[in-house]
C-alpha cells in the first residue's frame, strides 16, 4: 500500500551532503521506522503500527556503484524506488542503464502504477501528490539514489516527472508505502 497523499511535514533525507550508504543510512529511513515524537512513524495510528509488517526493500548504494548490485533493509515504512513507480529506466539517460544496472534491482513495477502508462522521463497524473491538509501538490522522495550525483536522491516533483534530483538536505514530501 502507499498513501494517496502526502504528509504535511516535510522531511530531509540526511543531514549529511552525500547519499553514500543509500537509503539504508538514511535519516529518513530512520525516521520513518521509529516511532519517536517528530519522526514519520509516529504519525501512524498504534493499531495501524501493529498490523504493517516488516519487508525486505532493496536500493542502490550510492551513486557511484557501477555493479549491479543492492543492499537491502528491515523495513514497516519505505519509499517507493524509481523502478516501482515507472517500471522501466529511462532510456534518455542510458548511464542509468549501463552504469548503475543497481537502479533496476530495486524492485518491480508495483501493480497500483501497472496500465496508468506512466511516463519514466516525463509527466504523470498518476505521481502527482498533494499535501495532506493543504491540498498543494508538492515534490516527494523516492529510495533510490540519484544515479548521476553524488549528493542527491531521485524524487517525483509536483507535476509527477519521477526523475527530479533532491539533495540530501533539502525537505520534501514523504508518501509511505507500507505492507500488512
Amino acid at each position: 500500500f502507499q498513501f494517496a497523499n502526502l504528509l504535511d511535514a516535510e522531511y530531509r533525507m540526511s543531514p549529511s551532503s552525500s547519499n553514500a550508504g543509500g537509503w539504508g543510512s538514511s535519516e529518513l529511513r530512520a525516521s520513518m521506522n521509529g516511532r519517536a515524537e517528530g519522526s514519520v512513524g509516529a504519525t501512524v495510528p498504534s493499531g495501524l503500527w501493529d498490523a504493517i509488517a516488516q519487508v525486505e526493500k532493496k536500493y542502490g548504494p550510492d551513486y557511484d556503484s557501477a555493479a549491479v548490485s543492492v543492499d537491502a533493509s528491515s523495513d514497516r515504512l519505505f519509499l517507493a524506488a524509481y523502478c516501482e513507480l515507472t517500471g522501466s529506466v529511462s532510456t534518455d539517460r542510458p548511464s542509468w542503464a549501463n552504469a548503475r544496472g543497481w537502479l533496476v534491482e530495486e524492485g518491480a513495477q508495483y501493480e497500483y502504477y501497472q496500465g496508468k502508462s506512466i511516463n519514466n522521463a516525463g509527466n504523470n497524473a498518476a505521481l502527482a501528490k498533494k499535501h495532506q491538509s493543504s491540498g498543494t501538490s508538492g515534490i516527494w522522495w523516492e529510495r533510490s539514489v540519484h544515479p548521476d550525483y553524488s549528493k542527491d536522491f531521485l524524487g517525483v516533483d509536483a507535476s509527477g516527472h519521477p526523475m527530479y534530483n533532491g539533495n540530501v538536505g533539502n525537505s520534501y514530501g514523504v508518501c509511505p508505502c507500507f505492507c500488512l
